[in-house]
């Protein structure tokens, strides 16, 4: 039973996310007190989700994720450690926590530090009296610790991380890397870290394609103290249709190449050109470790795993893809990245819709998805494919309220043609 201390944090919390949720008929619905009371009160329970419809492919927004996280974390210490702690024991988890560690050790303090749902940060205190924070992740496969060890094979940036099985769960357990996403410090990179970000970023989008690696948003990549590139949630390898979603991602803004967003319209050519002969450098020297990536999916999958033979036909169709279909990736991405610069002008709409008549934006469900989403963050109306209604209700009330922006449109569209025409002959 929680204390009138708990029940009245929680209720605060509940009633500060209702102004950021939907109705139920949208697909993403407030939280009520009973949905945080039932999950600290169930063992069986280890994540706590947002209310959301995945088959609707909704978004959420940083401050979906901070209140969702803060209503757990923010709790009296007692009361969110004797909750969490049984989720704990009933996955067997600190047995797995000391096998991962190495040596006897209790569970200190535990922080949810997931986005949609809960991925917990575990302070870990030894006998020694030495302390040690890793992160625990329900994960169905072991793409996380097959990635972080072929980066360490390879000589990139890697972290440790491990999979363990038990009973009905599977989990990913690594070491913690701090908070730092490339997302979060983007705005404050000078010069010369932005420009080894962005060799880094090339490198890891070619290593993505012949992986096929998905969901490598700026969020799914910390920054480490020299400005190295930690990629995290590896949730998505060898995906058939990974470059249909490449090409999503950087329409949305989300990906590798929108580092390159911040560039000004004199230096994007040189940039965007500097940025894919890195990438096509990276998959010859992919070429040339063949035998190293064969090895090192023989070794961890075993050659009696009946999908290794697979994934090997997967990584070796990229490694050996012909230059016209590199060219053809490049192309595409390029496309993508134009129709990005496209979405920015929209962006800028919803900013200005918003600031002058917020309960317009408020009051349309679409609308005030994208503005929560959007604001403060690359993203520029990511998987809009899936809601073609948002821009038509966009523009109509841009009609209304700013027409001189709307007409000004057709000409901002052809400075973004001749920009991209310009890359283009750069990147080519």
């Amino acid at each position: 039973m929680l204390d009138k201390a708990a029940q009245t944090h929680i209720q605060t919390l509940v009633e500060a996310f209702r102004p950021f949720a939907f109705d139920k008929s949208f697909g993403f619905e407030a939280f009520e007190l009973n949905d945080v009371v039932d999950f600290l009160s169930n063992p069986s329970q280890f994540e706590f989700s947002l209310k959301k419809l995945r088959q609707k492919n909704l978004l959420y927004a940083p401050d979906h994720v901070q209140l969702r996280q803060q209503m757990i974390n923010g709790l009296p210490f007692d009361i969110k450690m004797g909750a969490l702690l049984a989720k704990f024991k009933q996955a067997k988890l600190p047995d797995i926590l000391q096998a991962y560690v190495g040596k006897d050790c209790t569970i200190a303090d535990i922080t949810d530090i997931g986005m949609g749902h809960s991925v917990y940060c575990v302070t870990l205190k030894t006998a020694e009296d030495e302390f040690k924070k890793v992160v625990v992740k329900r994960e169905d496969l072991p793409n996380q610790t097959l990635f972080c060890r072929l980066l360490l094979r390879l000589g990139w940036p890697s972290f440790r991380s491990m999979h363990f099985d038990e009973g009905e769960y599977s989990w990913e357990i690594s070491d913690f890397l701090g908070d730092q996403s490339l997302e979060k410090i983007l705005p404050t990179l000078g010069k010369a870290d932005g420009e080894f970000i962005e060799k880094q970023l090339a490198m890891h989008a070619a290593l993505g394609y012949i992986l096929g690696r998905g969901d490598r948003h700026f969020e799914n990549y910390l920054v480490g103290p020299r400005h190295e590139l930690w990629p995290i949630d590896i949730s998505f390898l060898f995906r058939e249709d990974n470059e249909f979603w490449d090409v999503l991602y950087i329409t949305g803004g989300r990906y590798e190449l929108n580092i390159l967003q911040r560039e000004s319209a004199s230096n994007l050519p040189q940039k965007m050109n500097q940025f894919f002969t890195t990438y096509k450098d990276t998959l010859k020297n992919l070429k040339n470790n063949e035998e190293l990536l064969q090895s090192h999916l023989l070794t961890f999958f075993s050659e009696l795993n009946l999908q290794t033979s697979a994934k090997l036909q997967f990584v070796n169709q990229r490694l050996h893809a012909p230059e016209d279909v590199v060219a053809q990736n490049i192309n595409l991405a390029i496309d993508a990245f134009f129709v990005m610069k496209e979405r920015q002008i929209f962006k800028q709409w919803l900013l200005t819709l918003f600031k002058a008549h917020p309960e317009i934006v408020w009051n349309e469900p679409l609308l005030k998805m994208y503005y929560l989403t959007d604001t403060n963050r690359q993203a520029t109306f990511f998987l809009l494919e899936n809601h073609p209604q948002v821009i038509p209700i966009l523009k109509k009330h841009m009609e209304v309220f700013f027409p001189q922006l709307l007409a000004d449109f057709p000409a901002q569209l052809d400075q973004i043609k001749q920009l991209k025409a310009t890359c283009f002959q750069e990147s080519f």
